[in-house]
């Protein structure tokens, strides 16, 4: 009888160590899952794209940080593949939406039409989050994807001439209300000087 006892509190205390050990391992998935998702609320995202920086074909760069949190001691290099020109970069600082941009960065591919001989534009960069972590990060453009650029930057600049013109249409309107006020006042001073004069003459 005292046997049988102790075979069964030897099998509880198993599937007791084993439940505990379960809860154990739940808890502490929990806890990294809580330490990702914490995390995830400030990691950075960096973006590389061509752009223009003026007017004609130069080929610029631009990177930006599309995540959610600042990147800091960026540091790295773009490079064009394959067998293309590689650059280092470092930039101490980058909020998200914030970008910053490159002027003609690579030796041998100074203008768009340099550029076609290639397939990617790579960026690989070294950067720490605001909680002093750091992170690798590698991000892909598809060169075959210039001319969508292009257009799209084209689109913007037309839509900033239009807004542009609207803005300086619209306070020229402004300008003229506001003197509408003062050219009655004007023309009734005139008009009772008018009469006034003709009063004392007559």
């Amino acid at each position: 009888m005292a046997e049988a006892s102790n075979i069964v509190i030897a099998i509880f205390t198993v599937i007791l160590v084993f439940v505990t050990g379960y809860y154990a391992w739940q808890n502490k998935k929990m806890v990294e899952e809580m330490k990702l998702a914490r995390k995830s609320q400030f990691i950075p995202s960096l973006k590389i794209k061509p752009t223009y920086l003026s007017l004609g074909s130069s080929f610029d760069i631009e990177i930006s940080n599309i995540g959610l949190g600042p990147a800091k001691n960026i540091r790295g290099k773009i490079r064009l593949e394959p067998k293309g020109d590689s650059v280092s970069i470092f930039y101490p600082l980058l909020y998200p939406q914030e970008r910053f941009a490159l002027r003609m960065p690579f030796n041998n591919t100074k203008t768009y039409e340099d550029a076609k001989k290639f397939d990617k534009l790579i960026l690989q960069v070294q950067f720490k989050d605001i909680i002093n972590e750091t992170s690798n990060q590698e991000d892909v453009f598809v060169l075959k994807e210039l001319e969508e650029i292009k257009n799209d930057d084209y689109r913007e600049d037309r839509i900033s001439t239009k807004l542009g013109d609207i803005d300086y249409k619209l306070s020229s309107i402004k300008d003229s209300i506001d003197k509408i006020p003062s050219a009655i006042n004007q023309s009734k001073f005139n008009r009772n000087s008018f009469d006034v004069g003709r009063y004392h003459t007559f």
